[in-house]
């Protein structure tokens, strides 16, 4: 703490006598500056400090911008296993903490043969680490925001985004806000549309999750949804997704074992819980009830379906159950 001290008063005296040197040359009639208060030592420091702080996050509007748009553009490859195709227009603000600002980004599917566009970003936010801002190498991202982007899915790019979240993601947080989700056929009509207000995915050190945390809107239905993956336990998957609207939860556990697919699913609406358990292996799906119950009432059920060729086999138990009462 004494260095600490004997640093400041140094650092004080340099500037009192700058300033004493200065009105001395202009002849000016003045009390030493030497004669000032501590508290106004302290506040002449705490302001030169200040400009120099603000000076140093300054540093990166200085960078060339040629070099950080491959820098940057390598950086988000490597830490996140996403390709961002950058534009020029770069931008660097250090409110309301140090970033990158990129306009018109785009991802591109690079499995699709034809290099399917994935994603339109319009307004693309790096927010980066303050150590070591006086070298643009050692440039550290903590962070990524993604604003008003339009994500085009197509059937064929289920493969790209499944690979993608089973892989661990970066611990460094990727934030989606504002955006629209289009689900569309092969010939580019638009199927369906979900807006997303906010959406989190990163990777938990301390519980070795995969994490995905997001609020929207689908069919005009609010919608809030949480999924997990666990890469301790069987790599299983946790789903929960909640439209307070429509009364309505569903919860998923999921895990691959022995090459199939197992999973248990609670549907919740209203009254009635439907709880079932089901296997997927190839093109057959095996499913059958546990103690579900609807309008109150036990209800059992079992069956198989096939999908190649198509074929449905169910069997539902309605021994206790008495539809003459909810038939108007």
């Amino acid at each position: 703490m004494k260095n600490i001290k004997h640093k400041i008063i140094d650092f004080n005296n340099i500037i009192i006598n700058f300033f004493n040197k200065v009105f001395q040359s202009k002849n000016y009639k003045y009390k030493k500056l030497s004669k000032i208060s501590n508290f106004n030592k302290s506040l002449i420091f705490l302001i030169s400090l200040l400009f120099l702080y603000l000076f140093y996050l300054s540093i990166p509007s200085l960078y060339n911008k040629g070099r950080l748009e491959k820098d940057l553009t390598n950086k988000l490859k490597n830490e996140f296993k996403i390709n961002f195709s950058i534009s020029s227009e770069i931008n660097y603000s250090i409110l309301p903490a140090p970033h990158i600002q990129i306009k018109n980004v785009k991802i591109f599917n690079e499995e699709s043969d034809d290099l399917n566009e994935l994603v339109q970003i319009k307004d693309l936010k790096i927010f980066i680490s303050q150590k070591n801002l006086f070298n643009q190498d050692q440039l550290k991202i903590k962070k990524v925001l993604i604003n008003h982007a339009n994500f085009s899915i197509k059937k064929n790019d289920f493969n790209f985004i499944n690979n993608f979240i089973n892989q661990k993601f970066s611990s460094k947080k990727i934030i989606i806000k504002n955006s629209n989700f289009f689900y569309k056929g092969q010939d580019g009509e638009i199927i369906s549309i979900s807006k997303i207000f906010n959406l989190a995915l990163f990777f938990n050190n301390k519980k070795s999750l995969n994490q995905i945390s997001a609020k929207g809107k689908i069919y005009q239905i609010p919608f809030k949804l949480k999924w997990s993956r666990d890469f301790t336990k069987n790599n299983s998957k946790k789903t929960v997704i909640d439209m307070n609207k429509l009364n309505l939860k569903i919860l998923n556990d999921s895990v691959i074992k022995d090459s199939k697919y197992i999973a248990d699913n609670k549907l919740i609406i209203g009254g009635s819980t439907l709880i079932f358990n089901y296997e997927i292996k190839d093109s057959l799906i095996i499913l059958k009830s546990s103690n579900s119950k609807l309008l109150n009432h036990n209800i059992k059920y079992d069956g198989s379906i096939q999908l190649n060729p198509f074929d449905l086999s169910l069997n539902i138990d309605f021994k206790k159950f008495d539809y003459n009462k909810y038939i108007i």
